[in-house]
């Protein structure tokens, strides 16, 4: 929807390669969080229970960021961006894909803004954080700060797979089965709650989308 709205009178391979570009920013500085907590856990927390998912999760996330890193590298090298122009537009929509590729090339030249978006794409992530830890502190859970820092961003990252829709289930139950881990019994129902605030507070938007509407509809009247 943003790319049809966005696209109106303009090429519409950069602008999806900017919509692209943003959601891979925003992937990327949840996987970084996600490392970053599991690493400083693993090397000062000793009262973590380190189970072999975690282990695995782990190792997985370093290996997203290297290729994410890998990807990253691969579009800020004319030579590869050169090779792809040539050999891609004899593959059907070969073109297409060359023109999206090269959009988001343009948007990786700019090394310092990417990082500036990295770390501002980080500010949500710990906001949804902070927001499920005081959720919990609000329903009476008594969620641990350092462990809701730690375990939320790996939670976000399941909504990369979209088993239900907008991962309703498949959250609270991820969420139960890693707070268990660490002996915690509320998990599910800190993500419950959590939802119903989530759900609440975008019901604001939803007022103020109608009223803009309904005052929009008058002046056209």
């Amino acid at each position: 929807m943003r790319a049809y709205y966005f696209s109106r009178g303009r090429s519409l391979a950069p602008v999806i390669a900017t919509l692209v570009y943003d959601r891979l920013l925003g992937l990327m500085a949840l996987v970084v969080l996600a490392f970053t907590g599991l690493g400083l856990t693993w090397a000062f927390d000793q009262s973590f229970v380190w189970t072999r998912e975690f282990q695995w999760g782990l190792v997985g996330l370093a290996g997203a960021m290297g290729v994410m890193g890998t990807i990253y590298g691969l579009t800020c090298w004319p030579r590869f961006l050169d090779l792809m122009k040539t050999y891609l537009p004899r593959f059907p929509l070969g073109g297409a894909i060359s023109r999206f590729i090269s959009s988001v090339a343009d948007l990786s030249q700019y090394g310092l803004l990417t990082l500036g978006l990295l770390g501002i794409s980080m500010g949500p992530h710990l906001s949804s954080a902070l927001a499920l830890y005081f959720t919990g502190q609000a329903f009476g859970l008594g969620p641990n700060f350092w462990l809701t820092l730690i375990l939320s961003p790996l939670i976000f990252l399941s909504g990369v797979l979209p088993l239900s829709p907008n991962n309703i289930g498949w959250t609270e139950y991820l969420g139960s089965l890693i707070w268990a881990s660490q002996g915690i019994s509320q998990g599910g129902d800190l993500w419950m709650g959590y939802r119903l605030v989530f759900i609440l507070v975008s019901l604001s938007g939803l007022i103020v989308y109608l009223r803009t509407r309904a005052g929009a509809l008058s002046h056209e009247g």
